[in-house]
């Protein structure tokens, strides 16, 4: 079951945490200083290491800010990627369609993900980090895989795992019941549920 308090103290704080004031820092929005370069690659490397021979590939990132990480895999990756991306924050939505994704304007939706309806499904790849999730909410990955061709690429920071006493994204207690592939990085912690 849903609980709304937790998604609104969520919204709340990473409304206040990236918005305090009106700025033009991109990276800002996406909890950075600084452009992430090195931590969107390692997106690039799990992406790539997917057998992919479509022409084109529909990409979801449910949490996605303003985008960033999206316009990154777009500039940078050999494959024609149309991105799509929901957020319960309605200014990153805004930079999204209005400054990194103007060409995609209607594939960005602001509200929280577990209410998103999935509306342009199939998607071959969905980014999700479980940390933003309640630990009861399996049916939802459930139904993400569902709307999924390919794979769901959970991710997660080492400093989040070392603030929750896991090794590795695997072990959100979420994700227990599912089978997953795993890709541990400097930084991050990759974990892939293929879709069968």
């Amino acid at each position: 079951m849903v609980n709304d308090d937790f998604y609104q103290n969520n919204r709340l704080f990473y409304k206040s945490k990236y918005w305090r004031c009106e700025h033009q820092n991109l990276c800002y929005p996406n909890g950075f200083l600084n452009y992430p370069k090195k931590t969107y690659d390692y997106f690039l490397e799990v992406l790539h290491s997917f057998d992919t021979t479509n022409n084109h590939y529909k990409i979801l990132d449910l949490g996605c800010g303003n985008g960033l990480l999206l316009k990154h895999l777009l500039d940078n990756s050999y494959l024609e990627i149309e991105p799509f991306g929901v957020d319960f924050l309605e200014n990153s939505i805004l930079q999204a369609k209005n400054l990194l994704h103007k060409e995609f304007q209607s594939n960005f939706i602001c509200c929280n993900f577990i209410d998103y309806d999935f509306s342009h499904f199939p998607y071959d790849f969905v980014f999700l980090d479980p940390y933003h999730l309640q630990q009861n909410e399996v049916e939802f990955i459930t139904k993400v895989l569902k709307h999924t061709k390919t794979a769901v690429i959970f991710y997660t920071y080492y400093d989040v795992l070392e603030n929750l006493k896991y090794n590795s994204v695997k072990e959100f207690p979420i994700l227990k019941p599912f089978m997953l592939d795993s890709f541990e990085h400097q930084e991050m912690s990759f974990a892939i549920l293929h879709k069968k």
